[in-house]
């Protein structure tokens, strides 16, 4: 490699990007919402983490995607808690607008949880260089 190749070449940093939101009721207002939308273009995905080399890149990676799987089971165990409370809430008559509000509060914090998640999972390191991030 002659050495305005690798100039060149040290020159390439790496983003961890993730999938940006969309609210799917409304697909053409493009309003962030809880639904990730992992077909939109690189070009649209939001920057988690810039990293020097690819394998720095690929570790956070890696550390991110851990930290979903050491999580999901006590994430799957709260949804699970606020679908049956939300199905005994349903049932009473008048409804406790307290508990209702509490119920609502602890689902969005859930799906926020379940948008970030998704978001790691579905991260990917590309170069900085990529064509992909060029506006067209």
């Amino acid at each position: 490699m002659n050495l305005p190749h690798a100039a060149a070449f040290a020159l390439v940093g790496w983003y961890l990007l993730v999938p940006p939101a969309l609210d799917l009721r409304n697909p053409s207002t493009q309003t962030p919402g809880l639904f990730v939308d992992p077909s939109a273009p690189l070009l649209k995905w939001d920057t988690l983490a810039t990293y020097e080399s690819k394998a720095e890149c690929e570790r956070g990676h890696r550390e991110r995607f851990s930290r979903v799987k050491a999580t999901e089971q006590s994430d799957s165990a709260e949804a699970d808690s606020i679908a049956k409370e939300g199905a005994e809430l349903n049932q009473q008559k008048p409804l406790d607008s307290e508990k209702a509000n509490a119920l609502l509060v602890r689902s969005i914090a859930a799906m926020v949880k379940i948008q970030s998640n998704q978001k790691g999972i579905l991260s990917e390191c590309i170069a900085t260089d990529d064509p992909r991030l060029k506006e067209k």
